[in-house]
């Protein structure tokens, strides 16, 4: 049964209008559900619906920035046991502002605040074209410092073959695994025990974008598909980012980002 439809536990309702369209944001039962459609003499009529976050994310509400854009801020909470987070000190975080629009076939998609450009330090990427040699070079070389970067791949699925993005420590220690599978039809993005469809044919370019930072980790796809996990595992040593396979990779960059302190982390993941 759909609480949405029913109306069983709604929470944070929000309601506004974006791209010629009106959209209604609802959170239930642990998920945060959009539906996008018309609004006409006071009735709202559904076109389209959708999960705005496969993960850990929830009670998001939006406000107008000075230039006009429909910002999203979303709540992240704890997935780990209650304990846990009580002997922490602290539970829940704020996700990354999310800037709202309409693709051109009327789903809601999003983009993360482009402010938050101004926290990217150090630069890898690897040229369009790069062989399959040359990547692995870059990425040999490339760490991952103090939990906090920001990735972006562009890439083609292979029918058949799964495409995986890991994050490992040097002694091969795995962090979060990103893998992109085709199930009946439709193309599926797992994030460690995670999934979420992801829209349009399963063999459609795809522009993979994550923001890392401590326990938290935001990932988006084509702007219509986004997933935030929980990660307390601390890894013994720098993260290195791993392509397996030889899929063809359009376009890789990523960036170390500013920490907001030297000692965010403390206290906030458990080893």
């Amino acid at each position: 049964m759909n609480a949405v439809d029913t109306g069983d536990m709604w929470e944070c309702p929000d309601f506004f209008p974006l791209g010629g369209k009106h959209v209604l944001l609802i959170s239930t039962q642990g998920k945060v559900r959009w539906k996008v459609g018309a609004y006409k003499d006071q009735v709202f009529t559904p076109e389209k619906e959708g999960v705005v976050d496969w993960g850990a994310y929830y009670a998001a509400k939006t406000m107008l920035d000075a230039e006009g854009n429909r910002i999203l801020w979303g709540w992240i909470p704890e997935t780990r046991p209650e304990a846990e987070h009580n002997a922490a000190g602290w539970a829940g975080a704020m996700a990354l502002p999310r800037i709202l629009s309409l693709s051109t076939e009327g789903d809601l998609q999003m983009e993360v605040l482009p402010a938050l450009r101004k926290l990217r330090h150090s630069h890898t990427s690897l040229p369009r074209g790069a062989s399959t040699e040359s990547r692995k070079k870059l990425l040999d070389s490339l760490k991952i410092e103090d939990l906090s970067a920001e990735v972006s791949v562009e890439f083609r699925p292979q029918v058949n073959q799964p495409f995986v993005v890991s994050l490992e420590s040097e002694d091969g220690e795995n962090f979060a695994t990103l893998k992109f599978a085709e199930k009946q039809g439709v193309l599926q993005l797992a994030v460690n025990e995670l999934t979420a469809p992801v829209s349009g044919s399963a063999d459609a370019p795809i522009q993979l974008h994550l923001f890392l930072d401590g326990s938290v980790l935001e990932v988006f796809v084509n702007g219509t598909t986004s997933l935030t996990a929980r990660i307390y595992h601390v890894p013994k040593w720098p993260l290195h980012l791993s392509l397996p396979g030889a899929a063809p990779v359009d376009a890789l960059d990523v960036w170390q980002m500013r920490p907001i302190s030297k000692d965010r982390l403390t206290g906030s993941l458990c080893s």
